[in-house]
């Protein structure tokens, strides 16, 4: 299952004895070369211990490792993602969320992906009588969800919790709420391949939780049917449930792509009031027949012109009675009901 999610940003060292990136991938890794259509932004969220690191290794193209490592801060990677058949190039944003991030890790600008300042050339210089700060202060600032908010400009959310420890599904069910409601999620119960025995958390369980949580955010958030909570179990280590998520990227992307196509339609739409604008007030266009901007019709004819639309009018009609007497043999005089019918023709003319 490894092969569908070849996409990532991970180097590994190359073996002779390995076969060559299916060529599927290669013309992808040329393709994101030329240029980037769309960047869409997927958070992963859990318990620790719930194979959160395991799955973000997992979408960067890298096999499963069984050794346990603690994530020190929120760790980003970029990948490489295809929908389907589409010719458009997207890049994924992932990250591995933690809650608390230890002390002393690397500096947030670099591997993390993610600046909470601008790191300028020159640094600030303490101010006169202040102490200068402790050593601890000096350290670097792990990144986690209580500093950084790790739904801002996020398109889906991946929760993970495993199926033997009951505390990491009510992890889940208290963070679920926080979710905004124009934001896909997807909840993995991982460790699919352990014994059913070992399985603390029922089918039933889940089913209950997240069918209210899924009426909340309709109620509360008005989410749509592609932002409702999605269900399925997964193992990272036999790689079940890997298709899975991989088509389930497919939603945030459509919405992304809808969104896209909003404003681009609402950029259309300004444009070509711009133009028609600038069209109307050309001086190829008669004066009379110019509009000014917001007017849907031409200006109001004015009263002159309607005299001589009724004059004509009324001409062709005397012109026309003169001719039926001529061919009964006998004059016509207009009567009053007849100037009250040209009358009232004219009015609506």
């Amino acid at each position: 299952m490894s092969f569908l999610w070849n996409l990532g940003t991970a180097k590994k060292p190359v073996a002779s004895a390995k076969p060559a990136s299916p060529p599927h991938f290669q013309s992808m890794n040329v393709a994101f070369r030329r240029g980037v259509q769309y960047n869409m932004k997927v958070a992963i969220r859990g318990d620790v211990m719930t194979g959160k690191s395991s799955l973000f290794r997992r979408l960067q193209g890298a096999d499963f490792d069984s050794n346990y490592i603690s994530t020190p801060q929120i760790e980003v990677s970029n990948i490489q993602w295809k929908y389907k058949d589409s010719p458009d190039i997207i890049k994924v944003e992932v990250w591995d969320v933690v809650d608390r991030a230890k002390n002393a890790v690397t500096s947030p600008s670099t591997e993390a992906g993610i600046k909470l300042e601008h790191n300028s050339a020159q640094k600030q210089q303490p101010k006169r009588g202040t102490p200068p700060p402790s050593t601890a202060e000096l350290g670097d600032l792990g990144l986690d969800a209580s500093t950084v908010n790790v739904y801002r400009n996020c398109h889906a959310v991946i929760f993970m919790f495993d199926m033997t420890k009951p505390w990491t599904f009510e992890y889940v069910i208290k963070e679920l709420p926080s979710v905004p409601g124009n934001v896909s999620i997807l909840v993995l119960g991982n460790f699919n391949d352990k014994d059913l025995n070992e399985r603390k958390v029922s089918l039933d369980t889940v089913h209950a939780a997240l069918y209210d949580l899924n009426q909340e955010r309709i109620k509360e958030k008005d989410a749509t049917k592609p932002n409702l909570i999605r269900y399925i179990e997964c193992s990272m280590s036999t790689g079940s449930g890997l298709r899975f998520i991989y088509a389930y990227l497919g939603i945030p992307f459509l919405q992304l792509q809808i969104e896209s196509m909003k404003q681009q339609l609402e950029s259309k739409a300004i444009e070509a009031v711009n133009l028609l604008d600038e069209l109307d007030q050309s001086n190829e266009v008669p004066e009379q027949l110019q509009r000014i901007r917001g007017q849907d019709n031409f200006q109001q004819p004015s009263t002159s012109t309607l005299d001589e639309q009724r004059s004509t009018m009324r001409e062709a009609w005397e012109a026309e009675l003169d001719q039926i007497a001529r061919d009964h043999g006998k004059e016509i005089c207009l009567g009053s009901a007849d100037r009250m019918f040209l009358s009232r023709h004219e009015h609506f003319q």
